[in-house]
């Protein structure tokens, strides 16, 4: 860095600021505040039964994870574990959720894309 005549105290702090950002924004965070902000358009039932599928599929498996990091692969992932159960119609419904909140967190500037689309057709079908 000093070669390329890179202040260090100002690329630690970059790095540190990156941290504290991705800190901030993980999946969880961004899902726990695009559900505030849709729970007031739904049903109380529905707001429920969404953040229950978020909370006890997807977020034990990428919550912890920068959103702008998380790429297709890691949600397909934590897909395939809700398929394997059998459970099809909720791995279906867990993915457009997951899409919400990406879109959400592309709205926001909080990720450059939702890595959900690139899913389409990946998914057992629903019988």
């Amino acid at each position: 860095m000093l070669a390329t005549n890179v202040d260090l105290s100002e690329a630690r702090q970059d790095q540190k600021r990156t941290a504290i950002l991705n800190a901030e924004n993980t999946f969880e965070a961004v899902a726990r505040e695009w559900h505030d902000q849709m729970k007031e358009g739904c049903s109380h039932k529905h707001a429920l039964s969404r953040w229950h599928r978020l909370e006890l599929d997807i977020i034990p498996e990428i919550g912890h994870r920068p959103i702008a990091n998380i790429t297709a692969r890691h949600v397909l992932d934590a897909l395939r574990k809700i398929e394997k159960r059998g459970a099809y119609e909720v791995a279906r419904r867990a993915r457009q959720i997951c899409g919400q909140v990406f879109r959400y967190a592309v709205i926001t500037d909080r990720a450059e894309r939702n890595p959900v689309i690139d899913l389409q057709g990946a998914l057992k079908p629903v019988r």
